[in-house]
């Protein structure tokens, strides 16, 4: 009689299988029930709080909002909640005066269509809605065909977070 040999993994090996498999389930359930939340924390990351009527750029550049112009932005940020807006913010030597409303076409959760900034304009900006903080790929290229017109693209996300781009 011929004795048959069984190969059993070892038990190490079979938890391990078990701990991989169940981090991975877990993942893609994060990111299927909380859509990107690694591109939210990211842009949360990025983003700069505004204090005191100021938010840095970056280390070097920091804009001041002055003649209650934060407040008309935060106007408009209330008024638009879940729909996106653009503002163009109007001043010099990084302070802010004055917020100028282009023509909007269309306002969705993920889209706002409008027209340009005009020339002079210091930072052209938009919303977007929940948190989301980082440009797509939209944006980048918006800037890139009207940048002449403005110095800094920025992005609203939340009512006291801000990212630039420029």
């Amino acid at each position: 009689m011929e004795e048959e040999l069984i190969y059993e993994e070892p038990k190490w090996k079979k938890r391990i299988t078990l701990i991989f498999g169940i981090i991975i389930l877990l993942i893609l359930l994060i990111y299927f029930l909380f859509g990107n939340i690694f591109g939210i924390v990211e842009g949360l990351l990025e983003s700069s709080d505004i204090k005191n009527n100021e938010v840095i750029v970056d280390g070097n550049i920091k804009l001041v909002f002055v003649n209650d112009s934060y407040n008309k932005l935060l106007d408009l940020y209330w008024n638009n909640l879940g729909k996106e807006f653009k503002a163009c913010l109007m001043g010099k030597d990084y302070v802010i005066d004055e917020i100028f409303l282009p023509k909007m076409f269309s306002q969705k959760s993920n889209q706002v269509i409008s027209e340009v900034c005009p020339k002079g304009t210091l930072v052209d900006l938009h919303s977007h809605p929940d948190n989301h903080c980082l440009f797509s790929e939209e944006d980048i290229n918006s800037f890139a065909k009207t940048k002449e017109n403005f110095t800094i693209m920025a992005v609203l996300c939340e009512e006291d977070k801000f990212n630039f781009y420029y």
